[in-house]
């Protein structure tokens, strides 16, 4: 069907807007001014209900999470940056490793020309400040060392250097140029192994919005007019200058003006969850580590890598606390270790089927080796947790010894063993009743052939 006047006007709307059916009323308000409402050229808000209904795909609403909120201290104190994919409708993107021969040299690769070859880049950058909630994206042909420099150069450029920056654990943000420029510019390298929430709420947002916009029919697949950079930066400038944040209840705009920043700091703290309480390391603690999935593993695999570790360091630093564990060089933050239990404690908080460690293993033989005497099998009392305690001194017979002439007797007298009937009690028996004949002890005369009363 030919695009009527009134989904023209809706789509442009959309189109310049890219948000929400309020946003796209708004923007259509001065055309219907001096129209009444019978006029069949007045748009309602039905009419943008039903284009949205055509023209966009519902998105499902995320899962919650039981996880606890991060408040930073104040503007540029934290950024966290994460690499995003965008694939919907861009033209397809030619291996950028190729295939190596199984004899002979291996192939090399000239990144340069890579670089200038590519029509749209795949990769993007984002940045956001977890306390005024202002994002900057930088798109990126290729995920190297180099390109992740530029980009984190640049994004220090627009919103300015922080004192520590956020990020998974990606092989791009160990490269030794990105690390010696942090260093340079005094800016603190905080690496997780789970994932940098609020960078990868905001990816989601933009992902969003730009599968909004490209939705529509005259987007075509792989065409020069549907590269997701050219559409980007209107759902940055949207949302850092127009966007209300739900948990600073202002704009990032204004959020990050001086003025504003008790309140902000006043609404962050309102709307934080703390619903997940974690126990208190110590050094020496025996703990495990979180581990990222690889991609299309199973749901039954842990979240935890295997083994164990020791806690050797604990530091604490721009309000954060790390902990170094066995043979590690980057710290870990709280949430991306598990407790198995403190130092000097057998009770295990959180996981029980672990292996115990060398030196326990090592002192449960010299256990066994050693055999416990007692003054007979009968003493020994077992606790719940099959432990063996209160055990008598005295004549001494080994508990071996005990269980093998305990396991000799047949079974009533292995019961009565282990399982002694209480003493009951001499009571004085009554006297027998004289059934045939005479009469019983209470004198009453009775028949002598049936015994009955007479």
């Amino acid at each position: 069907m030919p695009e009527t006047e009134t989904e023209r006007i809706i789509r442009e709307a959309y189109e310049k807007e890219t948000g929400s059916m309020k946003d796209v009323f708004e923007a259509i308000k001065p055309l219907n001014e001096g129209k009444k409402r019978g006029d069949e050229t007045r748009i309602k808000m039905e009419d943008i209900k039903n284009w949205f209904k055509n023209n966009r795909e519902k998105l499902q609403a995320p899962k919650k999470q039981n996880t606890n909120s991060y408040v930073a201290p104040g503007p540029g104190h934290e950024l966290q940056i994460d690499l995003f994919h965008y694939y919907y409708k861009q033209p397809y993107r030619q291996k950028v490793k190729p295939d190596q021969p199984d004899k002979g040299p291996r192939l090399k690769i000239n990144r340069a020309e890579v670089r200038a070859t590519t029509a749209v880049a795949p990769y993007g950058l984002m940045a956001i400040d977890v306390f005024t909630k202002k994002m900057h994206v930088v798109p990126l042909k290729l995920n190297q060392g180099k390109d992740w420099r530029e980009a984190i150069e640049e994004i220090f450029n627009v919103l300015g250097v922080p004192k520590m920056i956020y990020t998974d654990n990606d092989s791009s943000i160990k490269e030794t140029s990105v690390q010696n420029y942090l260093k340079r510019k005094n800016v603190t390298s905080v690496i997780t192994r789970q994932h940098a929430s609020f960078a990868e709420r905001a990816i989601r947002y933009l992902k969003n919005r730009l599968s909004d916009k490209l939705e529509l029919k005259r987007f075509k697949d792989g065409a020069p007019e549907s590269y997701w950079t050219k559409h980007y930066q209107e759902a940055v400038d949207y949302y850092n200058n127009r966007h209300v944040q739900d948990t600073t209840n202002m704009k990032p705009v204004e959020a990050e003006k001086p003025e504003n920043e008790f309140d902000v700091k006043t609404n962050l703290e309102i709307n934080a969850r703390h619903r997940r309480r974690n126990p208190e390391l110590e050094v020496g603690d025996v703990v495990r580590s979180f581990r990222k999935k690889k991609v299309g593993e199973k749901e039954r695999a842990g979240d935890y890598a295997p083994g164990q570790k020791r806690v050797t360091e604990i530091t604490k630093s721009l309000g954060q606390t790390f902990y170094k564990l066995d043979d590690e060089e980057k710290p870990y933050v709280r949430a991306d270790i598990a407790l198995i239990k403190k130092r000097g404690e057998r009770k295990y908080d959180y996981l029980d089927d672990f292996d115990q460690d060398k030196e326990e293993e090592e002192e449960h033989k010299q256990a066994k080796t050693v055999p416990k005497k007692v003054n007979d099998a009968r003493n020994i009392k077992i606790d719940e947790d099959d432990r063996e305690v209160d055990i008598p001194k005295g004549k001494t017979k080994t508990i071996l010894e005990s269980l093998v002439s305990i396991s000799k007797m047949n079974k009533k007298a292995q019961e009565d063993f282990w399982y002694p009937k209480p003493e009951q009690s001499k009571k004085t028996k009554d006297p027998p009743r004289n059934q045939k004949g005479g009469s019983s002890g209470s004198g009453i005369p009775r028949d002598p052939k049936t015994g009955r009363a007479l």
